[in-house]
């Protein structure tokens, strides 16, 4: 609070309140109200001189240097114990304004709209426990209607071109190692042999990348058969 002048100290009374409503979508003009029933100008400068200037910076930064700390604390104490995935994501969090991984995905992606990124990712449900929880937050970001949002199409495209090798577990008809192919229907083939069918969400990204290109590899760890999936460079024109 060393950076806040003192009409700031004096009319924002409980910062955490701030935060929270930061992180939950809310907009200034929703937040203003909070901190002055009546709000005016000079109070909605203020609240956003806060929010951009100290809390998506400041705060961020601090609670970055925590969760490191944190993160420490707990290895040391129990090797066998990590924290939860999202405690890294808590950072951007606070400097997005945002509080769940698809919101943040799509603005990192170039979704300009903090509302809206709030707004369709209030009823996802995604653990990042899982090893495939970001291509299946990616796939979803795909599948979304961009004819609705037509700022989502950008996004979109931003995603696709951005995307690196990733792999997502398969559960083959038959184990095999090396290049397969992938049909429009999610079926795998090897030499004309259908070896397998992937899951209804990895179907929507690789139709996505589909004009891209990509190569599909299967691979198998132990008695785990994973599909490798590298998108094809990109050429400049």
């Amino acid at each position: 609070m060393e950076k806040l002048d003192k009409q700031a100290k004096k009319k924002i009374l409980d910062p955490s309140k701030i935060i929270q409503s930061w992180m939950e979508g809310q907009s200034l003009l929703q937040m203003v109200s909070t901190i002055e029933k009546s709000p005016t100008k000079d109070s909605l400068t203020l609240l956003s001189n806060y929010v951009y200037g100290y809390v998506a910076e400041d705060v961020s930064w601090s609670s970055a240097a925590f969760v490191r700390l944190l993160d420490s604390h707990v290895s040391e104490g129990h090797p066998t114990q990590k924290l939860d995935r999202e405690w890294e994501l808590i950072p951007s969090y606070i400097r997005m304004g945002v509080s769940s991984p698809s919101a943040l995905l799509l603005l990192t992606a170039g979704l300009g709209d903090r509302e809206l990124a709030n707004r369709l990712t209030r009823n996802q449900d995604l653990s990042l426990e899982a090893n495939d929880a970001w291509i299946r937050n990616i796939s979803w970001a795909i599948s979304l209607d961009s004819s609705e949002y037509p700022s989502l199409e950008k996004v979109q495209s931003n995603i696709i071109h951005r995307l690196g090798p990733f792999s997502f577990l398969f559960h083959p008809t038959s184990l095999i190692e090396g290049e397969v192919n992938v049909g429009l229907d999610g079926t795998v083939t090897s030499s004309g042999t259908i070896v397998g069918l992937i899951d209804p969400p990895f179907v929507s990204i690789l139709s996505a990348l589909r004009k891209r290109g990509f190569t599909a590899e299967m691979r198998t760890i132990g008695h785990v058969c994973y599909l490798e999936i590298t998108p094809s460079l990109l050429r400049s024109n």
